[in-house]
């Protein structure tokens, strides 16, 4: 017998069976682990099978039966064939060594002695439930819509609410309409014979343009260029001044400190 025949063997009898004997060895049990959640309770996992090993045989032949029909030999052979082999997995344990199951698992041993079974992570010896996958609660939560801002526009509005009269305000009473008393300044006499008085004519564009803000204005501007003519006048002078006389404006231009230091340099 070989590490694969061994695996293979008690691979299909685990799925049939609660308990395996390995003679010599102890016995493999298997039991079903119900639904949990996981990932902070948002995921559902589904039931699945579980291994487990223990130092006690059950006393069952179904490790050896099975090798027997599969390798065509008596009980008698198969079982002592199984007990070499389970011998050697067992020497192997106890130098502290793993001993691989492919499809189930790994064998270990502790400090102690106490032989312990690693189940392999895709470890698929539960046939009930084939299909059953994780439930992942995030994905069915329903999101909450939020408030929309926008604010729709006229067309829509006026598309989902049918054009009516709006009703008149309680509050707004109307104010009744009262005739105001005009006077005899404002409205002239009628003339019996000759009618109403006629209107004053409309004053003339050369009136208007001729009125007093325009006069104000062009007097500004009579001020403001004799302002400007006056200042380049004495800007000029002042140049002339300092080339034919420097000693009478300089002293206008200058203080003390600066004139003595333009004096002595």
């Amino acid at each position: 017998m070989d590490i694969e025949l061994f695996a293979s063997l008690l691979k299909d009898l685990i799925l049939d069976n609660e308990r395996v004997t390995l003679p010599g060895l102890g016995a493999v049990e298997s039991f079903v682990c119900p639904s949990v959640f996981t990932d902070r309770g948002y995921t559902l996992q589904p039931p699945y099978r579980q291994l487990s090993f223990s130092d006690k045989e059950a006393g069952d032949t179904l490790l050896v039966d099975r090798y027997a029909a599969v390798s065509g030999v008596v009980k008698d052979a198969a079982e002592v064939s199984v007990r070499s082999f389970t011998a050697s997995i067992k020497e192997a344990l106890q130098r502290r060594e793993t001993v691989d199951i492919p499809g189930l698992g790994r064998l270990r041993s502790t400090l102690e002695g106490n032989i312990f079974i690693v189940c392999d992570e895709d470890l698929d010896i539960y046939p009930e439930g084939l299909g059953l996958l994780p439930v992942s609660l995030k994905n069915n939560r329903k999101e909450v819509q939020k408030p929309s801002l926008e604010v729709p526009s006229t067309e829509s509005v006026s598309a989902r609410v049918p054009e009516t009269e709006p009703a008149p305000a309680l509050d707004a009473v109307p104010e009744p309409k009262t005739s105001e008393p005009t006077s005899p300044e404002s409205k002239a006499p009628e003339d019996p014979v000759s009618g109403p008085a006629p209107e004053p004519p409309a004053p003339s564009r050369s009136e208007v343009s001729s009125g007093k803000p325009e006069k104000k204005m062009g007097v500004g501007l009579k001020v403001l260029i004799w302002t400007a003519a006056a200042a380049a006048a004495l800007l000029a002078a002042l140049a002339i001044a300092g080339r034919v006389a420097p000693g009478l404006v300089d002293p206008l231009l200058y203080s003390a400190e600066e004139m003595e230091i333009i004096n002595h340099g």
